[in-house]
């Protein structure tokens, strides 16, 4: 069973639809009573106007419970479909002249009831109908015409206008008749607020606010001028002219005053809506403001963490290296095993530390390209010696072409790191006895280098995305996911270049190929490489021994560099503070200072 329609979501409209059903009932429940007993007042308002027919009263009681019970229960579906049963029967003995005996069913026929008349038994379908098929879209509008009708008939009552009260091949209705058509025509419109005007007369917007408001009291005024002005001419107050007159001039009246109520309703409701934009565009600013701080406050944590895991990390990077070396004496096979997979485990975990930096100075603005005169080929060359152990180590073969002899205009640095990003991926991404390509020639005045593979490839659905951040397009045969943000970074480092890094693959198992393009600006004013067996400047010789004086919180990390310095012949002092520092450079007089930068106290700075 399903429950009432949403009325109940306007209780005003829900309140009066009851109201109306449990009006009909008791009328027609007074009109019967008028008929049993012969009470003449209950039968009709006022004595010598028409009386309610005993059947139309029956047909009321009927409406009025459907209506009163829910138009979508069992009880008031069968109360309704008999009304309807009722109604049509009357109309077929009225179309075709017959008589069924109708009122000998209802045993009416002993006080006098007669047929209830045309236009009584069409409305009576109509009403019936509409509480019978609710479901349907337009049934509410079945119970218009009844409604307008019992309108039609007060309004003659109202003015003395007797033409009004009646139709044609139809007696006069009686007052109650058509008051009670009325109120259930109204009553089934506001039972269901869910269609057609009545969805918007019940909705919140303003338009249905000022409707609300304003219609029911417009009728009473405009009901009420009609009957006041024709009311004093009767009784002599004023001609015709004059009541026309003053009709006319109530109706400016009136329609100045709607007008005037509208506009302030609008008004109202117009400040109402501003005042809520603005406190919702201050809430919306106090949100963004917060998310704004904490986005500040998770890169500042980023930055911190990642310099803070840095410091202890060149520690054991730096220790393991003087194990490596022999400093603490010779190792075994065993322990020269073990420290070069803590240095390979300590190299992955820096690499990772200094993508979240640079992520982090690229989040807070702080990544920045400084282009300089630099040789190309030099750049590609240490990007490949920087990863080729690590290839050899894995069994790859490892190729390179390099047509590059220019000079060229680049943030070396940056170009270096992204040459190494896609090299190691490279490594990372091919399984044993791979191969492994880099060139880089010039082509159409760009600069172009291939880094391509025969490893894992990468699926066709995931080649678009393999550059965005927290991007993971699978997983290396040593078991490396990486924090995707290495080809995040490539990315916007070429294009801050103002070049264009691409990514391709035949698919899973296919290999790969990602493509770095540089614009034609990073080769003007290019500078030819000196030509063979030309005079170039001496090689560099070893510096001299110098005294460093070494400047860090961090004990570990103070005491690894040192060992290292002290380990190329030269003269080391430590200090762990700022106040430290200031005194031992007076003692120690120091050629070179390595100064930590972010010590408690007294910084670096």
């Amino acid at each position: 069973m399903r429950s009432e329609p949403d009325s109940s979501e306007r209780p005003s409209f829900a309140l009066f639809s009851r109201l109306a059903a449990a009006s009909s009932l008791s009328f027609g429940c007074l009109v019967l009573i008028g008929w049993l007993f012969e009470i003449p007042f209950l039968k009709s308002v006022l004595p010598g106007w028409p009386s309610m027919q005993a059947n139309s009263a029956i047909a009321f009681v009927l409406l009025g419970g459907s209506l009163l019970l829910g138009k979508n229960t069992r009880l008031a579906r069968g109360l309704a479909a008999l009304v309807f049963l009722l109604a049509t029967s009357t109309l077929i003995e009225h179309l075709f002249f017959l008589d069924l005996g109708i009122d000998h069913w209802l045993l009416l026929k002993p006080i006098g009831a007669t047929r209830i008349c045309l236009v009584s038994s069409l409305s009576f379908a109509f009403l019936g109908a509409s509480l019978l098929f609710s479901e349907l879209r337009l049934a509410p509008f079945l119970a218009l015409p009844p409604g307008l009708i019992g309108l039609w008939v007060i309004m003659g009552y109202a003015y003395g206008a007797s033409l009004l009260l009646g139709f044609p091949h139809s007696p006069n209705m009686p007052f109650n008749t058509a008051l009670n058509f009325l109120l259930l025509g109204i009553g089934i419109l506001c039972s269901d607020t869910r269609k057609g005007f009545m969805a918007i007369a019940a909705s919140d917007g303003p338009g249905s606010v000022v409707l609300r408001r304003l219609l029911p009291g417009l009728l009473i005024l405009m009901l009420a001028l009609g009957w006041v002005v024709p009311f004093g001419e009767s009784f002599g107050l004023y001609g015709r002219s004059t009541g026309n007159t003053l009709l006319f001039l109530f109706l400016i009246v009136v329609a100045i005053s709607v007008a005037l109520a509208v506009s302030g309703d609008l008004h109202r409701m117009d400040e109402v809506r501003k005042k809520a934009e603005e406190e919702r565009n201050l809430l919306q600013e106090a949100q963004i403001e917060t998310l704004l701080q904490a986005d500040r406050l998770k890169d500042e944590f980023l930055s911190v963490i990642s310099h803070e895991l840095r410091t202890p990390l060149n520690a054991i990077m730096g220790f393991g290296s003087l194990l490596n070396d022999g400093v603490a004496g010779d190792l075994n096979e065993c322990q020269r095993s073990f420290v070069a997979k803590i240095l390979d485990g300590s190299d992955r975990m820096l690499k990772l530390i200094n993508s979240l930096l640079e992520f982090a100075r690229m989040r807070a603005g702080k990544f920045e390209i400084e282009k300089k005169e630099a040789s190309y080929r030099e750049t590609v060359e240490e990007a490949l010696d920087f990863a080729r152990p690590t290839a050899l180590e894995k069994g790859l073969s490892f190729f390179s072409e390099i047509k590059v002899e220019e000079r060229v205009f680049i943030d070396e640095q940056r170009i270096f790191q992204v040459l190494s990003n896609l090299i190691s991926n490279a490594i990372k991404f091919t399984p044993q006895d791979g191969k492994v390509f880099v060139k880089a020639f010039v082509v159409d005045d760009r600069l172009v280098t291939e880094v391509s593979d025969d490893g894992i490839g990468i699926a066709p659905d995931s080649l678009e995305g393999v550059f965005e951040l927290f991007a993971q397009v699978g997983t290396g045969t040593d078991g490396g996911h990486g924090l995707g943000i290495g080809l995040f970074l490539v990315r916007n480092v070429i294009e801050m270049h103002g070049g264009r890094v691409t990514a391709a693959s035949a698919g899973a198992g296919k290999g790969s190929c990602f493509t770095v393009a540089l614009p034609p600006d990073v080769l003007e004013g290019r500078v030819p490489a000196p030509p063979a067996g030309s005079a170039s400047a001496p090689a560099p010789t070893p510096d001299s021994p110098r005294r460093f004086l070494v400047v860090d919180d961090n004990a570990d990390a103070a005491v690894t560099l040192a060992m290292l310095l002290e380990m190329l012949g030269h003269t080391v002092s430590v200090a762990h503070s700022g106040e430290e520092a200031l005194a031992a450079v007076g003692a120690f007089a120091p050629d070179i200072v390595v100064l930590d930068i972010g010590m408690p106290g007294m910084d670096g700075y």
